[in-house]
């Protein structure tokens, strides 16, 4: 899931441009990711969804057994405290969440 800040969609010309570089961007990232995984032994589905990483995983966990989230493996202290989306998953979802470094 990826999203950019309302503020800066403000001119909405330019950024609409700025949306489909960025969706790119992002669609590269994750088959790039996807690719460097290599076989996992079953299928993967990956979807690149733009809105609110909050919202969006939470309606793609719907129904769901089981939710594994990753988070961003930041070291010291900020790996002590959750992310706000890993968070509002953890307290909104209806299935168990697995957090993943």
């Amino acid at each position: 899931c990826w999203t950019k800040s309302p503020h800066a969609l403000a001119d909405a010309a330019e950024s609409l441009l700025e949306v489909r570089e960025l969706e790119s961007a992002a669609r590269q990232e994750l088959d790039a990711w996807i690719s460097d995984r290599g076989d996992l032994g079953d299928p993967v589905e990956a979807a690149l969804t733009w809105g609110d990483p909050t919202e969006v995983l939470l309606a793609e966990a719907a129904g769901a057994t089981m939710v594994v989230v990753g988070t961003r493996g930041r070291g010291g202290f900020a790996q002590l405290v959750l992310g706000s989306v890993s968070r509002n998953v953890v307290s909104q979802a209806t299935a168990p969440v697995v957090l993943v470094r």
